[in-house]
């Protein structure tokens, strides 16, 4: 470890992600959520923590067979009975149209009002900075949750977004190519996590 970074780990600690009691996990479409860390959120609920899940796009795109209209509820269904295999079952829904067809604003005030309501002391949502991501729901709703999470326990700004205050003590990114923090599951979380996956 080099100087700069020791010095930079004494002075602005990394929080211990576990250590917190109720965490909103945010997610652009069904299952990216599962798919980025569904054993986390697992290992929390075990540890009886107080997890949710927030699904910001409908993801109606998401079959070449399935008419988009009639995807969306087929795609809750399956997040639900997702989440419900991870052991949450707090799990909330946003309208906005797979693609990118909405006005980024509104998306982060519709997540403020979430986060309001459900006062997370941990955020966990996609990384906005992978380099390689050309998704623009998952590059927009990492970069929406980030800026609600920092703007969360500032009430005037939330009352912008019609939202109140909420006191997020943490950020955590999954889907990162630049981790800095790793949670331990086990094999029976591992196994969880795909059972949520297929089913």
């Amino acid at each position: 470890m080099s100087i700069t970074k020791l010095a930079v780990s004494l002075a602005s600690p990394l929080p211990k992600l576990e250590s917190f009691d109720r965490y909103l996990f945010i997610g652009p479409h069904p299952d990216d959520i599962e798919i980025g860390a569904g054993a986390t959120a697992a290992k929390l609920v075990s540890a009886g923590k107080n997890v949710a899940f927030l699904c910001c796009i409908d993801g109606r795109y998401g079959s070449g067979t399935v008419p988009p209209e009639a995807l969306i509820p087929i795609r809750r269904a399956e997040a639900k009975a997702s989440a419900a295999a991870l052991g949450v079952a707090d799990v909330r829904f946003l309208p906005f149209c797979d693609g990118g067809f909405y006005e980024l604003n509104d998306l982060k005030s519709a997540i403020a009002k979430v986060v309001g309501e459900f006062k997370p002391d941990v955020i966990l949502c996609p990384d906005p900075q992978v380099k390689s991501e050309c998704h623009p729901d998952h590059l927009n709703v990492g970069r929406a949750a980030s800026e609600i999470a920092y703007f969360a326990p500032y009430e005037g700004i939330m009352q912008h977004h019609g939202a109140s205050a909420a006191p997020v003590k943490a950020i955590a990114y999954y889907m990162t190519a630049s981790p800095n923090r790793y949670v331990k599951t086990s094999k029976v979380l591992l196994e969880r996590q795909l059972s949520a996956i297929f089913g």
